[in-house]
Formats: C-alpha cells, sequence, structure tokens
C-alpha cells in the first residue's frame, strides 16, 4: 500500500492559494466596515454636536469633532476623510409639539477613501447625518 503523503501535499498545495485569499479578503472587508460604522458615527456626533452648541455653531468646531471622533481611523483614509457641513433651510416643517424648531437642519457628510489591498479595489465610503435645529 502506497503513502498518501504526496497526494496531500499536492491537495494543500491547491487550496491553500484560495483559503489566504479568503482570509485576506475577509481582513480587507472587515477593515473596511469598522471604518464604515466609525465614520457614521463621527459625522453623527459632529452633527449633534453643532446642533446642540445651538445657534453659536461654527463650522470649525464641526469638524473638530468630527476629528476626534473619527480618531486614528481617518488615517486609514487616502488624504484623510473629507468633511462637508451645510446648513439645510427647510429640511424639515417646523412643528410645535416638537418645540421651537424653524424647519433648519446640519447636514455633515463625510467620503474616506480606502485603498486597495492585496489586490483588491480601493472602496470609497460615505456617511451621512442631518439633524434639525
Amino acid at each position: 500500500m502506497r503513502s498518501p503523503r504526496g497526494a496531500v501535499a499536492v491537495e494543500f498545495a491547491l487550496s491553500a492559494p484560495l483559503i489566504l485569499l479568503l482570509l485576506l479578503a475577509g481582513l480587507h472587508f472587515t477593515r473596511a466596515l469598522v471604518t464604515r460604522l466609525r465614520l457614521a458615527d463621527a459625522v453623527t456626533y459632529a452633527a449633534r454636536s453643532g446642533v446642540v452648541a445651538g445657534s453659536t455653531w461654527s463650522e470649525a468646531q464641526v469638524r473638530q469633532a468630527a476629528q476626534t471622533r473619527m480618531g486614528v481611523e481617518a488615517g486609514q483614509c487616502e488624504g484623510g476623510f473629507q468633511l462637508q457641513v451645510a446648513q439645510v433651510p427647510g429640511a424639515f416643517a417646523p412643528n410645535a409639539a416638537f418645540g421651537p424648531l424653524n424647519g433648519r437642519a446640519l447636514q455633515v457628510t463625510a467620503t474616506c477613501a480606502l485603498p486597495g489591498r492585496f489586490q483588491l479595489a480601493a472602496m470609497t465610503l460615505h456617511a451621512t447625518a442631518v439633524y434639525p435645529f
């Protein structure tokens, strides 16, 4: 009876690249998911901090809040993450039941370009938060 060691070595040589590719793809998409969640958290926090500041909010304050909340994940984005801050008039209908809202909203949108790794494609992540004030 022959030893199956040669067959096992061939099977391993054929399956190892596929297993390695799946592992690296999993790491790439996990990194993208973590960055996307952090990006969404940063824009939500920044928009809310601007609204809580009331009429005294400034774009610089909102940008600083987003940068602080993004933390080290901002380094994952090529060229840093891009942030747009805008006051949107008429985004919400004024409603006496919700207090003194005047229909305006603060909209914060962030974009992060993740570079491709392990021969996988690059991704562009987006997150937007809108809060009435």
